[in-house]
């Protein structure tokens, strides 16, 4: 479905990797990917690795890049080949040809990442500015290399009332940016997406909700108990 995120980096003090993803931004697509490939035994060193062989591309490089790519479809279809706008998984010609520049990336940035060398950087384009876009930002993710930490932001709110700083400096002062909902350490990651989401719908709920609820089972309760007294 089309629920956008963006995926953040953080490693020696600053953002180095703010993915605009077009789809499955919710944690049980987006934040599971990312949490599985942070579980997995060395993709945190992988990941510290690749960061050092990343390209770090413009707007305007990004615009020359997608141009040159459909420039060369159309005179592969002008010359007869059989090309399909979008495969059988919905990827463009640029989807296939340089992948970390994807919308359709998600969660797979990290290992695209990670697979980064000297011969063959990543190339990333930073869009750190959509966290500010409280309407089409539902949900963000920041691996925090530097403190270790996988956060989930959902949500857009005051830089006040964001319950983090992470985003303390993008955009204007009164922008929008997402809410925190949790922060998860590398140490103590869910063990599998149950728990993960069961924790987020604890955090969703807050602490106002969690009243709420206790105060209506107090009320049903209270019922109850009258109810078999008479």
């Amino acid at each position: 479905m089309g629920t956008r995120s963006v995926i953040c980096i953080w490693y020696k003090g600053r953002f180095v990797v703010a993915q605009y993803t077009q789809f499955d931004g919710y944690p049980e697509g987006q934040g599971i990917k990312i949490l599985k490939f942070l579980a997995a035994p060395g993709n945190v060193e992988r990941l510290k690795a690749g960061l050092e062989h990343v390209k770090i591309i413009s707007e305007e490089e990004h615009n020359e890049i997608a141009e040159k790519v459909e420039e060369d479809t159309r005179a592969k279809q002008a010359a007869g080949a059989q090309i399909l706008q979008f495969d059988f998984s919905g990827r463009s010609e640029f989807d296939r040809a340089f992948p970390s520049l994807s919308r359709l990336a998600g969660g797979r940035i990290l290992e695209l990442v990670a697979q980064g060398t000297a011969e063959k950087p990543t190339m990333i384009y930073m869009d750190l500015g959509f966290v500010n876009d409280a309407l089409f930002c539902e949900w963000a993710y920041c691996v925090d290399l530097d403190s270790g930490v996988f956060e989930v932001f959902g949500g857009g709110t005051s830089k006040e009332q964001s319950g983090s700083k992470r985003f303390q400096d993008v955009g204007e002062p009164d922008a929008p940016v997402p809410r925190l909902v949790k922060s998860f350490s590398f140490d103590n990651l869910p063990k599998d997406q149950d728990e993960f989401i069961d924790i987020l719908n604890v955090a969703l709920e807050g602490p106002q909700e969690a009243r709420d609820g206790e105060q209506v089972q107090g009320q049903q309760e209270e019922a109850q108990t009258a109810e078999d007294n008479d």
